[in-house]
């Protein structure tokens, strides 16, 4: 085993404007989001340089670390620390503790929502689901707004106009920072995969799941987990869910001999419509007054491409609709994961979360 090491790593906050087909700033971290992965091993410390080039303040919130004894460095504005301000910067100081998949975002009103957040992968010396894949991806989910979010929510979400609290619909779907059929993810050479999905969204959670492969799960929110299989699973704000493919998995339906002439499949973030307060399919609302004008193009469906040749070709079958083929139905579908159960633990029983306690109080008069 090593000793623990100091891991240096700098992030400039700044606007960027990566889509040309939008005029809304992106706030970013180095210059993109999701921002560049954090990476160490578990006891390593970090020092983490935040250097703000905004006009306004910032802060970095390390969602998942444990923060014991450096509560002063957990980016929460007023409650752990003051902001930022425009031009300056702050040096983030503290332990890479628990081991496994974390993120980091804005905490400075609603910068996250417009896209200031990245990936933080804790390792442990062994790992130890290690065994099981060669190599490692991560998808970062989020929901995307055509404007920026403190327009969006301030004239919408928390208008007077909007006593139900309402929530406002979003545009798009991004993993990656990529939309739809735009993500494509080789993977020839190898066929055994472990991906770290985490949903960075502000208001949504998605259903994920691989054409024509079981999901070997192996991690939820950085806690190890003995391996189990789904055919999807729901995710929702802020989860973080590991899991390995295994390619020799695939159902034959989908290799070159089956449906598809290109060696590709679909990967599957299905928003979970009934959040929502609108027929999202006819653009509904539920509302007499619409409270806030709906996007034109929508699609709950978000589809990357997983490209089995590395080739990137688009998988020439159709997606269908918004549920995974039939074959894959012998497999449970994941919605609360409460079929998980601890690595490193034999025999686990879920615990009651019920708790009584028994108060006696006495009533007495005063001897004054």
């Amino acid at each position: 085993m090593s000793d623990a090491a100091t891991v240096y790593q700098t992030l400039y906050i700044d606007k960027v404007y990566p889509y040309p087909q939008s005029s809304k700033p992106v706030i970013s971290a180095n210059y993109s989001s999701p921002g560049p992965v954090i990476e160490a091993y578990q006891g390593d410390t970090l020092v983490i340089r935040v250097i703000n080039r905004l006009n306004v303040s910032t802060t970095l919130h390390w969602h998942g670390m444990f923060q014991i004894g450096t509560p002063d460095m957990d980016g929460a504005v007023g409650a752990t620390q003051c902001p930022i301000p425009a031009g300056r910067e702050f040096t983030y100081t503290f332990k890479a503790d628990p081991a496994g998949t974390a993120w980091y975002h804005g905490h400075w009103l609603e910068q996250y929502t417009d896209g200031l957040y990245g990936p933080i992968i804790i390792r442990r010396q062994v790992e130890p689901n290690r065994a099981q894949y060669d190599r490692e991806q991560v998808l970062m989910v989020t929901d995307w707004y055509n404007e920026p979010a403190r327009s969006k929510l301030s004239r919408w979400y928390l208008s007077t106009n909007n006593p139900d609290g309402v929530e406002p619909l979003p545009d798009a779907i991004a993993v990656n920072g990529k939309f739809s059929q735009s993500l494509f993810i080789p993977v020839s050479g190898t066929s055994r995969i472990r991906f770290r999905v985490i949903n960075g969204a502000s208001l949504s959670m998605y259903k994920f799941s691989i054409d024509g492969l079981p999901l070997h799960i192996i991690e939820l929110d950085q806690i190890d987990t003995a391996p189990y299989n789904v055919s999807s699973f729901v995710i929702n704000v802020a989860q973080r869910v590991s899991f390995y493919i295994d390619l020799r998995e695939l159902d034959p339906i989908y290799s070159q001999s089956g449906s598809s002439s290109t060696n590709s499949i679909f990967i599957r973030f299905q928003a979970m419509t009934e959040m929502y307060p609108v027929d999202i399919l006819n653009y509904n609302s539920p509302y007499d007054i619409q409270r806030y004008a709906y996007p034109t193009f929508f699609n709950p469906l978000y589809l990357a491409i997983l490209s089995l040749d590395s080739t990137n070709a688009t998988p020439t079958y159709q997606p269908r609709d918004a549920n995974p083929m039939p074959q894959m139905a012998s497999l449970p579908s994941d919605s609360n994961m409460l079929a998980a159960r601890p690595f490193n633990l034999t025999n686990y029983i879920v615990p009651n979360p019920t708790h009584y306690l028994n108060l006696v109080v006495k009533f007495a008069v005063d001897s004054k």
